[in-house]
């Protein structure tokens, strides 16, 4: 999962930095007035904020991006997500695109949030499978439209924040637009930034929360580089929500400056990237293909509790198996006497085979008193009952031992350690105790 997870994050962070910079427009910093359209920066403001509220009410709502490639990135990424926020379902395409080698790689997930469920297609295991999301990442990353469409704050004076060279909002040229084969007149709003990045991290605490600066502006604080942000919204005319949001970002590098000469941007330096927000709103509930959710596996690396241990998934000949994580829960960890390892278990209609115990799974747990081993487990890890101390008797049921690690059973004093093996394992198992340095023991057959 961990993996997964990774790759799931490097392209929610794709996602999160275009559309965060929804976010660093809600900081509206100077005062500045559009002349040549007659539309005050607060007038301008408002229209954004009206189309903002609009939008973010809209119970089925899809949105495509793309992360225009660059020379030193040499990829692109487009990823088409649609939120049913009514039912909190989710559906999401990711293309990655190696614009120097010309390979292409689709992802495609499910989600369901009320479930915390992520649902996904393993092309190379040919397996439906399914992800947990206990801590309800999805619900905060991608169905909370309020998350990235926060609405537009003047609160910026530019005489106290100079680190801000230029920041206006303008009222451009109305404009059709096409979305999905229909054309939409739009009135089209721009928003203009650019940043002393040597002067960032002395900023407001309002600019430092905000998803710009995680996401647009994160590892350039300090250094000594200009950032401009010009964003464009294209707003329907008919329904005034949003359809369109084109961003364009420049980064220059400063070059040496004496007292007269002031800042300077090295051209030669400059570095382009864009991105854009398609906006779309389909008029059908979303739901989740029956083949998702038909008895689907986990997937790798997946962490959740089924009575009092906690386990972790793995696979093993393109199979998914588990390992015993540890107690579930420190209260378990503190007043468990006794530990019991199934063969397998059964969760959400599969049945997954327990074949492994984690390093440090139940070390210095105080009252543990005995432990049986399911028929299954392969390998005992580091420490994995090191410290132990009231530990007694130790039933092993599996015949399928291949390796006790380092102190898995060292103890400090009590009484000797049984340990009850099955017929025909003696000689292999002491040799695999005794290798894992466990001090005073007896095996007895069962």
């Amino acid at each position: 999962m961990r993996k997964e997870n990774i790759n799931r994050r490097i392209s929610l962070s794709i996602l999160c930095m275009a559309i965060g910079i929804l976010s660093f427009c809600s900081d509206g910093m100077s005062r500045s007035i559009n002349a040549e359209e007659n539309d005050s920066r607060a007038t301008i403001i408002s229209m954004l904020n009206e189309a903002k509220d609009k939008t973010s009410k809209s119970e089925i709502f899809g949105a495509e991006a793309e992360v225009g490639a660059t020379i030193k990135e040499g990829y692109k990424i487009r990823r088409n997500i649609c939120e049913d926020t009514k039912n909190k379902i989710m559906h999401m395409n990711e293309y990655v695109l190696d614009t120097k080698l010309g390979t292409q790689k689709t992802l495609e997930y499910w989600f369901d949030v009320n479930k915390k469920f992520r649902y996904e297609y393993n092309k190379l295991r040919k397996q439906y499978m399914y992800t947990l999301d206990e801590n309800g990442d999805t619900e905060k990353d991608l169905l909370s439209l309020d998350f990235y469409l926060e609405k537009e704050v003047d609160n910026y004076d530019p005489e106290v924040n100079t680190k801000v060279l230029l920041d206006e909002y303008i009222r451009n040229t109305d404009k059709n637009i096409d979305c999905s084969g229909v054309g939409v007149d739009c009135k089209v709003i721009s928003h203009i930034s650019e940043i002393n990045m040597k002067e960032f991290p002395t900023f407001d605490k309002t600019m430092k929360n905000s998803l710009f600066y995680k996401n647009a502006l994160s590892g350039f604080e300090g250094k000594d580089v200009i950032i401009k942000i010009e964003t464009k919204y294209y707003i329907s005319k008919n329904d005034g929500r949003i359809y369109l949001i084109e961003i364009d970002r420049t980064k220059w590098d400063i070059k040496e400056k004496d007292d007269s000469s002031g800042i300077q941007k090295d051209e030669n330096s400059e570095v382009k990237s864009s991105t854009y927000i398609n906006f779309y709103y389909p008029s059908k509930s979303l739901n989740i293909p029956s083949k998702y959710k038909k008895n689907p596996y986990l997937t790798n690396e997946v962490y959740f509790n089924y009575k009092e241990i906690k386990y972790v998934t793995e696979y093993e000949k393109n199979k998914t198996v588990l390992k015993v994580y540890s107690c579930k829960s420190k209260k378990e960890y503190k007043k468990r006497k006794v530990i019991n390892i199934p063969d397998y278990i059964k969760y959400n209609g599969r049945k997954y085979k327990v074949i492994a115990i984690d390093d440090i799974a139940f070390a210095k747990m105080k009252k543990l008193k005995k432990v049986t081993i399911g028929k299954n487990v392969k390998t005992i890890g580091v420490n994995a009952f090191k410290k132990c101390n009231k530990l007694k008797q130790v039933y092993i049921k599996s015949k399928k031992i291949s390796k006790i690690e380092k102190f898995a059973f060292r103890r400090s004093g009590g009484k000797k350690l049984l340990f009850y093996i099955p017929k025909g394992k003696y000689k292999k198992y002491k040799r695999l105790i005794e290798k894992s340095k466990t001090n005073k023991f007896e095996i007895i057959y069962r």
